[in-house]
Order: C-alpha cells, then sequence, then structure tokens
C-alpha cells in the first residue's frame, strides 16, 4: 500500500492568472524537461464536432472553452466533472510548457520556471487555429 499524501509530486496548482481568467501556477520551482502534471489523470476522448449540435450554450461552451481541436473531431475530457489540471491551460506564443503528443495530454517544461509562475501552452501546436486560440 501506497503511504503518500495526495500532494506528492504535485508541482502547480488552478489559480488567478494575470492573462485570462485562471490558470495554471506552480507551486515549487520547477527544472526543465519535467512533466508538471505526473499522475494527473489522462482520461480524454476523440468526438465528433457534429454531436454538439443542439446542445444548450453553456453546455457548448464547456466543449468550446476546453476542448482541443483535431478536424471534425474534439478531444474532451471522459467527464467534465474530474477535469485534468492541464486543461487549465492558459495560451502564449511564448510558452513554458509544450505537449509530448499532438493531443497535447502530456506536457513537459521547457525551462525552469519559478515558484509562483503561470505554466502556459501554445494551443496551436496540439489545437487547430480557428478554436478561439490567436
Amino acid at each position: 500500500m501506497n503511504n503518500l499524501l495526495p500532494h506528492h509530486d504535485v508541482y502547480c496548482r488552478i489559480g488567478r492568472s494575470k492573462i485570462h481568467g485562471v490558470g495554471v501556477i506552480a507551486i515549487l520551482d520547477l527544472a526543465k524537461g519535467i512533466d508538471p502534471f505526473k499522475h494527473a489523470a489522462d482520461d480524454y476522448h476523440k468526438i465528433k464536432k457534429t454531436a454538439l449540435i443542439g446542445l444548450r450554450p453553456a453546455i457548448r461552451s464547456l466543449y468550446e472553452d476546453f476542448c482541443a481541436v483535431e478536424g471534425e473531431y474534439l478531444w474532451a475530457p471522459k467527464h467534465f466533472n474530474r477535469i485534468n489540471i492541464s486543461w487549465f491551460l492558459n495560451h502564449s506564443r511564448k510558452p513554458n510548457v509544450a505537449p509530448t503528443d499532438k493531443t497535447g495530454s502530456f506536457f513537459v517544461t521547457l525551462r525552469k520556471i519559478k515558484a509562483g509562475e503561470e505554466l502556459l501552452s501554445d494551443y496551436n501546436t496540439y489545437c487547430e487555429k480557428g478554436h478561439g486560440h490567436d
């Protein structure tokens, strides 16, 4: 049995963003080349955009705000009530984290990140343009 407390390997948290609303903030200094979301659930799946037709605007906005776009598909969490903290990354053309696969579900730090600094990704590296990202 693993007796580790649930903060083991936790490097960041959701917090106030200076860029937009909420974001992911480092709570410890992070070295270059590490996975800042170690142990986070990677539960996501690919759904057709057409599945959103007829959804109420408040529900549809969950998909528009959080999902990565790939052609006629969206990469969505298995359930929005169990969303991985990495889904709260804000966009920057000067990111300090990058996806290690094209869905953007696994990230690595691109440089040292100081405690208190916001983690940022370039959405265009894993999400098609035109999905609310510059």
